[in-house]
């Protein structure tokens, strides 16, 4: 839970940081984070994975600002989009329809 004195907490429309909704959204947070790093990828990978997806033709273009970024961007292609459970795991926890 941020503190008390956390900008998040007193930003209009920032309902998820407070005291009743952080802990759903904490939740739906770390079963994206699990769901993404699944297979051994970092959250950076596994977002490129989930973009390759959930769409054949969407190419990313992921910024980046060291060669150690480069690298682990590059890095994404190795493993490839996420699988099927992986996927339906993000959409669940967002609480929306599957990917097509």
């Amino acid at each position: 839970m941020p503190a008390d004195d956390d900008v998040r907490r007193d930003t209009p429309h920032w309902d998820y940081f407070d005291d009743d909704a952080f802990p759903t959204w904490s939740a739906r947070v770390e079963a994206i984070r699990a769901a993404l790093t699944s297979d051994g990828r970092t959250l950076v990978q596994g977002a490129l994975a989930w973009i390759w997806a959930r769409s054949p033709v969407t190419i990313p273009i992921p910024g980046f600002r060291t060669v150690a970024q480069i690298e682990e961007n590059a890095g994404a292609m190795a493993a490839g989009p996420l699988d099927a459970d992986a996927l339906g795991a993000v959409d669940a926890a967002l609480g929306r329809a599957p990917a097509r």
